[in-house]
């Protein structure tokens, strides 16, 4: 059931066409995750259908008096019985395995016989720590559901919803969990300082319901947007509410909390992003964060840590024996970095190109132990290697987003994992680039069976893929037949595989660009043949 009127939500729930079909019954025709699935979704509907279980669960408490202490210390055990087993005997929530004969469905566990009063003795005693875990994150999955519990939104616009809090950097997808970031902690006071009663779900529910009524043709558009914007009964409009609240307007310092020497540590938004101040600010008491850094994961020590940082300046660690620069080791907004030469003039215009080369600080590097020889070698990276003899390109090991790399020319290759950026060599390098490209990216596919080498000297291989076994040479794929056997394939009946797939036809698609500029194209046309319908005099201009 949901809170809205007007969705429209006339997809009908996966089902059976038929509950006799039973899934034994099609084991020998179904693939293994086919197989698995029609019987989750047959288990799901003919549970829909049956009566609710029923449960009989009890509790036993048991008093321990405790010395100098008035009141005693309380012991749980909780036990359950299956009364009815109803919807119970075709599925259970987690197990995916319907029960035969019921005799040990549900979470049975029976508590002995006990009375009130009875005196037990305990036979042993093993002390357990439990530790509360706080709420968990939203992710996109669950934000939906929230949107759904208060009536906002529509299935059609979650997925914006969900893409403008990402791009506007209110939050960061942290794995599948969505972070908050200072700037939408910020944004949230301020709406709900200034204008709390817009931002309630309860008026934006509202509004949906009044839009909803618009477009049943029940409500005059002109009327409600003129309540909204002007205001109606006494009720104050919104270009009211903006000119009274505009010069209010701050955005909010978002308190971190106090250091050693008793100074307040806040966080601000600036124009450059957030930044964190202490005390009143000013030289060595300001520095920015990354974008990037959760709130939660910001104590008083690290943000103490930082400020003192950015008030010491750079530490000298010594000069690079070649080319006779400073080596400096600086904090910076993405966290601290070792530099090669001086920091250039506040306020001159420097190229890119000569800018001082720059490296980071691994994570777990405390800043304490850094030396020359570390910040040196960071900085080496990237490296050449030394000339590719077959394309003529230089060999680099450099560091990317997803880590350590070979790239040659147009052409790059993931380190490998006993492979060491630092120390990796040109032939290794070379023999890196020498292995296809597809295998590097399908690390997670496994490798059933290495057939050794084709005709032009490429690696074919059959790997096990999200749709069963195929044969790879590198470039291209060729699922193997359903009876197949993977340890049985020849390399030449997976050339034979590979060759077919290869001549097979490509789809094309279609272009989305051109698709829209047709869409428009009609549209336009559309609108310029109802316009010349409609004759002189018919259109209205509305101020």
């Amino acid at each position: 059931h949901t809170k809205t009127r007007n969705a429209q939500e006339a997809h009908e729930a996966i089902r059976p066409t038929s509950l006799k079909r039973r899934p034994e019954s099609l084991r020998n025709i179904l693939s293994r995750d086919q197989h698995r699935l029609y019987e989750l979704i047959w288990q799901r509907t003919l549970a829909s259908q049956m009566k609710n279980a029923q449960l009989e669960r009890t509790v036993v408490e048991i008093e321990v008096p405790l010395e100098d202490v008035d009141h005693p210390a309380i012991f749980e055990a909780r036990g359950s019985r299956v009364v009815f087993a109803g919807f119970l005997r075709a599925y259970q929530e987690g197990t995916d395995a319907p029960e035969s004969d019921g005799s040990d469905i549900g979470d049975e566990r029976l508590l002995p016989s006990v009375e009130v009063g009875e005196v037990v003795q305990p036979q042993s005693l093993e002390p357990k720590r439990h530790e509360t875990q706080p709420p968990a994150r939203f992710t996109e999955a669950s934000l939906v559901r929230k949107l759904e519990e208060e009536g906002l939104g529509r299935p059609s616009t979650y997925a914006s919803i969900l893409g403008t809090i990402v791009e506007r950097r209110y939050a960061f997808k942290q794995g599948n969990a969505l972070v908050p970031t200072f700037l939408g902690i910020a944004v949230v006071e301020l709406l709900e300082k200034h204008f709390g009663d817009l931002v309630e779900p309860r008026f934006t529910a509202q509004m949906e319901e009044t839009l909803d009524a618009i477009s049943r043709g029940e409500t005059e558009s002109e009327e409600h947007l003129a309540a909204v914007y002007s205001g109606k009964g006494g009720n104050a409009g919104l270009v009211d509410r903006i000119e009274e609240e505009t010069p209010t307007i701050d955005f909010p310092m978002l308190p971190v909390g106090d250091d050693a020497e008793g100074r307040p540590v806040f966080v601000r938004i600036g124009r450059y992003g957030p930044y964190l101040q202490r005390g009143e600010g000013g030289a060595g008491n300001t520095v920015s964060l990354a974008p990037d850094q959760a709130p939660a994961d910001l104590s008083v020590s690290d943000a103490t840590k930082l400020l003192d940082a950015k008030q010491e300046g750079p530490r000298e660690l010594g000069h690079d024996p070649e080319t006779k620069l400073i080596v400096l080791l600086q904090s910076g907004r993405f966290g601290p970095y070792v530099q090669l030469g001086s920091n250039p003039e506040p306020g001159t215009k420097v190229k890119k190109a000569d800018m001082p080369k720059r490296a980071s600080v691994p994570q777990d590097e405390p800043l304490d132990a850094v030396t020359l020889e570390d910040a040196l070698l960071w900085l080496s990276v990237p490296r050449n290697l030394g000339v590719n003899p077959e394309s003529g390109d230089e060999v680099i090991a450099m560091t990317g987003r997803y880590g350590p790399y070979i790239k040659s020319g147009a052409e790059t290759r993931s380190l490998g994992d006993l492979d060491d950026v630092y120390t990796i060599e040109l032939p290794r390098g070379l023999e890196l680039l020498a292995e296809p490209k597809s295998f590097r990216r399908r690390s997670g596919s496994k490798v059933l069976k290495d057939l050794g080498k084709s005709p032009d000297g490429k690696t074919v291989r059959v790997l096990e893929g999200r749709w069963g076994p195929y044969a790879t040479d590198g470039e291209t794929n060729a699922s193997l037949p359903r009876e197949a056997d993977p340890e049985q394939v020849s390399i030449e009946a997976a050339l034979d595989l590979i060759a077919e797939r290869a001549a097979a036809p490509k789809r094309k698609r279609k272009s989305v660009a051109k698709n829209t500029a047709k869409r428009s194209t009609r549209k336009a046309a559309k609108k310029k043949k109802r316009t010349r319908k409609a004759g002189k005099g018919s259109v209205k201009k509305i101020d």
